[in-house]
């Protein structure tokens, strides 16, 4: 169940949607939660940082979420990756399987030590490869609440897209990841695309459908 969709009245609000029919981010980070394949960290608490400030151990279940049995005879891999402030990679762990794992399967733990953790933010990033191919990705953000505004304080990467018809493709194409990608419209309530707020590794190109490319303005 979702709380809560929309709202009735325009106004500040816990809606995804707002007033006017434009998608908030958390729309999307709701959008990439309901997919029926995915893979996954199973978050118990955001923060590492104890009450003395001090940064404790992490150790992460990983499972991957299949609602339609879709990985029935394919081959699978998860791997995770844990990046610090800089957006370096701190620690990145590969697990490998074939078949079906169930509706909810676990497939491992990502462990990080103390050291690993004391990072602000520190982010955690779960691709998912199915026969080879990369299918999808999980991204969530640690720490942001020992350092407020660290999230804002992110290194920034280049951009570059291009638009054809109702096509529209993204590249990263600085050395750095990029971090809640979003297409830029002047008009936020017309515009619908089939994804946004996503992450794109360094190098990594993105291709994504959308009902008015002449919509598109820019990519952040």
């Amino acid at each position: 169940m979702v709380y809560k969709l929309n709202d009735n009245f325009p106004g500040a609000s816990w809606a995804i949607v707002d007033w006017y029919g434009a998608p908030k981010i958390a729309y999307y980070m709701m959008q990439d939660a309901y997919r029926s394949l995915m893979a996954a960290p199973k978050l118990d608490r955001y923060n590492t940082f104890n009450a003395n400030g001090e940064s404790e151990a992490l150790s992460l279940p990983i499972y991957i979420l299949d609602d339609v049995a879709s990985l029935e005879g394919k081959a699978w891999s998860v791997q995770i990756t844990a990046f610090d402030e800089t957006l370096t990679a701190i620690k990145t762990q590969t697990v490998e399987g074939r078949g079906s794992v169930g509706t909810v399967g676990s497939v491992g733990e990502f462990a990080l030590t103390a050291e690993q953790t004391a990072h602000t933010p520190l982010t955690v990033t779960v691709d998912l490869y199915v026969n080879g191919q990369y299918f999808n990705r999980t991204f969530a953000y640690l720490n942001y609440e020992h350092d407020p505004g660290c999230l804002l304080c992110l290194p920034r990467t280049s951009l570059a897209y291009s638009v054809s018809g109702n096509t529209v493709t993204i590249k990263n194409t600085g050395a750095l990841p990029a971090v809640g990608v979003e297409l830029l419209t002047a008009d936020t309530s017309k515009l619908v695309t089939e994804d946004n707020f996503f992450w794109l590794n360094a190098g990594e190109t993105v291709t994504l459908t959308v009902n008015d490319g002449a919509l598109v303005e820019g990519v952040t």
